[in-house]
C-alpha cells in the first residue's frame, strides 16, 4: 500500500508480504483485545446471574431452622 495513500512513500521497504504480516498483526490485536473485554464481560455477567440463583439446599435448610423455632 506504500504509495497508494500520500505521505507512505518513505515506509516502502520493498517486501510486500512483510508490510501483509504486519498490517495483519497491527490489525489483528486491537480487534482481539475489544473481542476478549466483551467476552469477559459477558461472562462476568453470566457468572452474576448463575450467583443470583438461589440453592435449593439453603432454602430447605432455612425452612429446617425455622420449624426448629416453632
Amino acid at each position: 500500500t506504500s504509495g497508494a495513500i500520500p505521505g507512505t512513500e518513505s515506509m516502502h521497504v520493498g517486501i510486500c508480504a512483510l508490510q501483509a504480516w504486519a498490517t495483519a498483526f497491527f490489525l489483528y490485536m486491537p480487534l482481539r483485545l475489544l473481542e476478549y473485554k466483551c467476552e469477559v464481560q459477558s461472562r462476568y455477567v453470566a457468572l452474576e446471574a448463575l450467583a443470583a440463583i438461589p440453592c435449593p439446599a439453603e432454602a430447605n435448610a432455612d425452612s429446617h431452622h425455622q420449624s426448629l423455632k416453632l
